[in-house]
């Protein structure tokens, strides 16, 4: 699993998708169809879900829109069956189904997944999946031209990734890197150039040089010093303090 979603991260989904879908073919539903033990069933469900969750996200990166929501519906479902690590798969899930939703101009609909997921992340330890909510919700409440509103995600996001707990290794991808390209997005939708260029540089310092994520961000700044007919104004103050993975 942590192979596949290292593959998706750097290269997307399109590179191992079929790999993927062969082996939930031949393997994953055959066993959940078998026969087990009550002691093993919560487990399998919830390793079942993870891979639903991966299988949809690679899905979506090729265009299969409504396959990948397929995929992320039937993980949904799985992860409910599971037990307390089912519940942080079950907020990727959601906060993935709002990021789709957003992505297709629903938005009141991506900030209720948003919502469900921040709901079932309270509920585990995860400070990532719980972040990861928040930026989703954040994203909607830009679009949806609630400032105050995306600012107070925001920061919820921030504190949420400056918390430890007990994270899964396949969701290291939201790093301080995907924290702030995220909140560049918010801004650039707020029509904030200048908190949008400050966090688009700041994404590139501190995520991964490479991947998805990094190509973004490169291709974002390289159309500075303005974007679209938005003129170009001096960066405001940025009001949230440096996150602990950006400090001494």
């Amino acid at each position: 699993m942590q192979m596949f979603a290292q593959i998706d991260v750097q290269f997307g989904g399109n590179q191992a998708l079929e790999a993927l879908a062969a082996y939930v073919t031949q393997d994953v539903v055959p066993l959940l169809r078998s026969s087990r033990t009550e002691k093993v069933e919560p487990e399998l469900f919830s390793a079942a879900a993870e891979i639903y969750l991966q299988l949809g996200w690679m899905t979506y990166d090729i265009g299969a829109d409504g396959l990948a929501q397929r995929y992320l519906t039937q993980g949904l479902h799985l992860a409910h069956r599971s037990d307390r690590a089912g519940l942080v798969v079950a907020s990727h899930l959601l906060s993935a189904l709002g990021q789709i939703a957003f992505d297709s101009d629903r938005l009141t609909e991506s900030l209720n997944f948003a919502r469900t997921g921040l709901h079932t992340a309270q509920h585990t330890d995860s400070p990532r999946a719980t972040t990861r909510a928040h930026l989703v919700a954040a994203r909607a409440l830009s679009a949806l031209a609630d400032g105050k509103g995306a600012a107070t995600e925001m920061s919820a996001a921030e504190a949420a990734a400056d918390r430890t707990g007990e994270d899964p290794e396949w969701d290291c991808f939201i790093d301080g890197g995907y924290l702030t390209s995220q909140m560049a997005g918010c801004f650039r939708v707020l029509n904030d150039p200048g908190r949008s260029l400050h966090f688009s540089q700041l994404s590139m310092e501190t995520g991964s040089p490479s991947g998805r994520q990094a190509a973004a961000n490169t291709v974002y700044l390289a159309t500075k010093p303005g974007f679209g007919s938005v003129t170009w104004r001096e960066p405001a103050p940025v009001p949230s303090r440096p996150p602990k993975w950006r400090r001494a």
